[in-house]
């Protein structure tokens, strides 16, 4: 049942696949290209992620979860993104695609044990796909501030807020990582 769920969640991010190709057809803005990278390595991973050895029960970790992947569409991006705005939106995609990648098949939506990363992103920081959801969505804030998109910005920077406490306190340590004593660099 767990592989039908995972597949079925990879057909949905390959919709938001589409979703994100059409706007760019529309708007000409490149930044929608980058959404598209994102959700098509989501589905990917989706599809290939290994079973977890344990996985969050029931209750505010899935909450936080659904709360921070709902809340970027309701969104209002703009169609052209230029200077600081843009930067931020950009690095933020990149961050976001690299924290992915370095997660490989421990990707998961939901705190889970699939295996601890250390390597990549998660060499230099604790949470990089949500620090760059952050940022992007940042840099669409900053591009179009109108107050429901600070809103939303606002409500997703405490939701991925939680979301690492949750993790934290799964992997069993309900203040933070110790992830000084795991990697070898820190910024």
């Amino acid at each position: 049942m767990e592989r039908v769920g995972d597949r079925l969640l990879s057909a949905l991010w390959v919709g938001f696949a589409a979703a994100s190709l059409g706007t760019w057809q529309r708007t000409g803005c490149p930044l929608y290209l980058g959404w598209l990278t994102l959700n098509l390595v989501t589905a990917v991973l989706f599809w290939i992620r290994r079973s977890p050895r344990r996985l969050a029960p029931l209750g505010p970790a899935w909450g936080w979860a659904i709360v921070g992947t709902s809340l970027p569409f309701g969104l209002s991006a703009p169609a052209r993104m230029t200077g600081p705005a843009w930067i931020l939106a950009v690095s933020g995609v990149a961050l976001a695609l690299w924290g992915l990648v370095s997660l490989g098949r421990s990707f998961g939506v939901v705190a889970a044990d699939r295996g601890r990363r250390i390597g990549g992103a998660y060499r230099f920081l604790a949470h990089p796909i949500y620090l760059g959801e952050v940022g992007m969505f940042t840099g669409v804030a900053i591009a179009s501030p109108i107050p429901r998109n600070l809103a939303i910005l606002t409500a997703l920077a405490c939701v991925q807020w939680m979301r690492a406490r949750e993790e934290a306190g799964f992997h069993g340590n309900p203040v933070r990582f110790r992830w000084k004593d795991l990697v070898s660099t820190q910024v």
